[in-house]
Parts: structure tokens; C-alpha cells; sequence
């Protein structure tokens, strides 16, 4: 009996010891599981800092350009850039200009008492296709696009009214009738472009145009300023100028009529040497 007993003690010994042997590689193996999980998941999110914006470019964390101080300086002078590198979301340096050109402008000692004299461009007639047009403004082509199909006139409407001091060629012009966003983008970045509307709105029709950049008027006739950016007109017409360097500009016309024109051109100045830009 002593013996039986013996024996089926140490067999029940060795089945425990053998639950105990799986219960322990079971447990190794999940542990050895979770640390794989861990250290797969800290590798990831090592590779995986935030990105930067600059301007209208998205920067990866780690990604670095050449940025510059200002958009164009006068002949003679040299574009001044550094690199901005994104580190986890942070942007080094300063600099915000993504591109730098240098002005061709001319320089004069005699400006009148004024800074800058204005030098006008105007568009060669444009050529047109659909919904875009292309032309030339001294030099730089461009391309004006439409969300309707384009129309033209072989002349620009009530074009007496304009001051001649503009030289304002009487040629092909766009002829609008809708609701329309406007887009001109320039081959390279343009000199202050101008833009010239005539017949805005009717006498009993008040028409709005929404720009996407703050403008200057030059000259109006029957037009109100409703801010920096928008201008209403009542058979209005005006020359606007967006001042800077602009590699494209748009502009929203808000009601559908019969009809008005659109001409385009750039100023590119005369500098002073005595004053600034």
C-alpha cells in the first residue's frame, strides 16, 4: 500500500510540475509579446513628429527650404534667404517669403515730390479658348481663367470715359454677363497688376466685385469702396491696382448682367532715389 501511495503521489507531483512549466512559458511569452509591442509602438512614434505650414507649402517633420526675407528688391540688390528646417512642428528661422524676384525698375532723381512714378502695361489682346484666355503684359504672359465660358468684345464698352493720361488700349476685351470667379495667374510674379471694369451694374442694377487681395483705386467713375477688398459700382467704371509682387490674383464678380468688360495690364513704377518702395 506504501508503494501504491508513493507512486501516485509522485505522479501527481509530476503533472503538477508540468502545469506549472506550461503556466510559466505561457507567461514568457506574453511578456516577450508585450515588450515587441512596446518597443514596435515607440519606434513608430519616433518616425512621426508633426508637420509645419509655411505660407501654402506643408513642411514633413524633418523637411527644410529656402525662404526669403522680402518678395522682390530693385535692380542692383540681392535676395536674402536663410533655410527653415521643421522639427516637430516647429519652424526655425524667420523668414515668410517663398520666392524673391528682382524688380527691373528704372531710378530717377526727378519724381515731383513723389516716391514712385507709375509706368502702365497693358495686356495684349487676349486670345481665347472655353473658359481661359492668355496674354502678354510686358513680357509676362499670363492666363485668365473663368468659371464660365468666355465672351469678348471687340472694343472696351464706354471706353471714352476713362482718363487718357492711362493709355488704356481700345481693343479686345472680356465681355462677362454671370455670376463669375475670376483668376489671372502670371508666368512669374508680376508687378502690381491692374485691372480695369467698365460698366459695372446698371443705373437702376448695383453690382459688386470681390477681390482676393486688398486693392487701390486709381480712378473711378460711380463706383463705391465697400472695403479693402470689395467695390460696388451703378454703371461704374474703374482702374484697380493690387500693389505688390503676385503670382496669381482673382476676383469674384457677384451678379449676373448685360454686361460688363474686363482689361488687365501692370504698373511697373519708376523708384525715386530719394524715396522708397
Amino acid at each position: 500500500m506504501h508503494l501504491e501511495k508513493f507512486i501516485s503521489d509522485h505522479i501527481k507531483s509530476l503533472e503538477a510540475d508540468k502545469i506549472r512549466q506550461k503556466v510559466f512559458i505561457l507567461f514568457l511569452l506574453l511578456l516577450i509579446s508585450c515588450k515587441e509591442e512596446q518597443y514596435t509602438l515607440v519606434g513608430e512614434r519616433s518616425g512621426e513628429g508633426d508637420s509645419c505650414q509655411l505660407s501654402n507649402q506643408k513642411l514633413s517633420d524633418g523637411d527644410s527650404t529656402e525662404v526669403f526675407r522680402s518678395p522682390y528688391v530693385l535692380t542692383g540688390e540681392t535676395c536674402v534667404s536663410e533655410m527653415r528646417t521643421c522639427e516637430d512642428g516647429q519652424l526655425s528661422g524667420s523668414y515668410s517669403y517663398l520666392s524673391c524676384v528682382v524688380i527691373e525698375a528704372s531710378l530717377t532723381d526727378d519724381c515731383g515730390g513723389v516716391d514712385t512714378i507709375s509706368n502702365f502695361y497693358w495686356s495684349t489682346p487676349p486670345q481665347v479658348s472655353g473658359s481661359s484666355a492668355t496674354g502678354t503684359i510686358n513680357g509676362i504672359n499670363y492666363t485668365y481663367t473663368s468659371s464660365h465660358s468666355i465672351s469678348t468684345t471687340s472694343t472696351v464698352f464706354g471706353h471714352s470715359n476713362f482718363p487718357t493720361s492711362y493709355s488704356i488700349p481700345n481693343q479686345l476685351a472680356i465681355k462677362n454677363l454671370d455670376i463669375t470667379t475670376n483668376v489671372l495667374s502670371f508666368a512669374q510674379p508680376m508687378n502690381n497688376p491692374v485691372l480695369i471694369f467698365a460698366s459695372i451694374g446698371q443705373p437702376s442694377l448695383e453690382v459688386g466685385i470681390e477681390f482676393s487681395s486688398p486693392i487701390q483705386i486709381l480712378w473711378s467713375k460711380d463706383i463705391v469702396k465697400n472695403s479693402d477688398t470689395k467695390i460696388t459700382g451703378n454703371e461704374g467704371y474703374v482702374v484697380v491696382r493690387m500693389n505688390g509682387i503676385f503670382s496669381s490674383v482673382s476676383f469674384d464678380y457677384l451678379v449676373a448682367e448685360n454686361w460688363a468688360n474686363f482689361a488687365f495690364g501692370a504698373d511697373f513704377y519708376t523708384y525715386c532715389s530719394s524715396g522708397g518702395m
